[in-house]
């Protein structure tokens, strides 16, 4: 899978990456993953809006929206686990 910067990585690798840096930081602290989790519950319907506008008027406006909106799903959570700290 193909994600937002270009790289190619696999979104299961990508997800054991984040929780063995995770656990090897001692981190022990709430973390929120909802965007993770979303895409991993939903992998087709994931690929389906990054590519919706590319098939249906060849635009690219899909897969910035949906950046756009994890993104700020991103940064609200660390908002939040910052104030959990």
């Amino acid at each position: 899978m193909t994600l937002f910067c270009g790289a190619s990585f696999g979104l299961g690798r990508a997800l054991i990456l984040l929780i063995t840096l995770s656990h090897a930081a001692g981190c022990l602290s709430i973390k929120y993953n909802s965007a993770q989790e979303i895409i991993q519950a939903h992998p087709l319907g994931f690929q389906d809006a990054i590519n919706a506008s590319h098939h249906a008027r060849r635009t690219e406006e899909s897969k910035h929206f949906i950046q756009a909106l994890l993104r700020r799903l991103n940064q609200l959570e660390a908002r939040l686990e910052a104030e959990g700290q």
